[in-house]
């Protein structure tokens, strides 16, 4: 709290020890990694990559994993597995605000990009929803055909193992087998629309099957 001025920092940098951002630290730890996924977007990215995460440890990749939130499903909101595979939730906000608007996530720089969505939430950083929208070109260079691509994957994941998800999110919450398979259906909607926004484009339709 408080950016630069928070009295920890200061004392800090009065004894001459060195302070990163937490973002630079994140950045840091994401190149270790063989694979790794950031989730950005202004709304909803804390869900995505807790769901991600929850995906992929069910089935069986175990992934290493840092995301908004202090637990999840009974899990905490990080954990370190292994240097395979990392999920990590990517913020758009400024380092310091107002007198450094640097975004965070543009310390990230990862194997995969999903952005949820872009909207003009944080009038403190950008001036309008031009700028935050050139914020997140600058940040994902990453063709959105290559993008999408990773959804298809995703999604082609979780049907083919709703059985045994289902049966995951039934133990973990308490839910009867048709409201977990309920859950992941939806996951499934979610990312079959996913899979359709290259159509809307430039009028463009891609193929992201293979």
């Amino acid at each position: 709290h408080a950016g630069t001025l928070n009295p920890q920092v200061e004392e800090a940098k009065k004894r001459g020890i060195e302070v990163k951002h937490q973002a630079e630290v994140v950045g840091t730890l994401t190149r270790e990694f063989k694979t790794s996924v950031a989730v950005a977007g202004c709304h909803g990215k804390t869900t995505t990559s807790s769901l991600l995460a929850f995906a992929l440890t069910g089935l069986g990749k175990n992934p290493s994993y840092l995301v908004g939130v202090s637990t999840f499903n009974d899990k905490y909101g990080g954990e370190y597995v292994d240097k395979n595979y990392f999920v990590v939730e990517a913020d758009e906000y400024g380092l310091n605000p107002p007198a450094d608007i640097t975004p965070k996530f543009h310390f990230i720089h990862p194997t995969y990009t999903i952005i949820t969505n872009i909207d003009f939430d944080h009038p403190d950083v950008y001036k309008d929803i031009d700028e935050t929208k050139k914020a997140f070109e600058t940040w994902s260079k990453t063709p959105i055909k290559e993008r999408v691509q990773v959804f298809f994957r995703y999604k082609t994941l979780l049907e083919k193992h709703m059985f045994e998800l289902s049966q995951l999110v039934q133990e973990e919450n308490g839910k009867t087998l048709e409201e977990a398979k309920a859950e992941v259906e939806k996951s499934i909607e979610l990312t079959e629309f996913a899979c359709s926004l290259p159509q809307l484009v430039g009028g463009e339709i891609l193929e992201v099957s293979r």
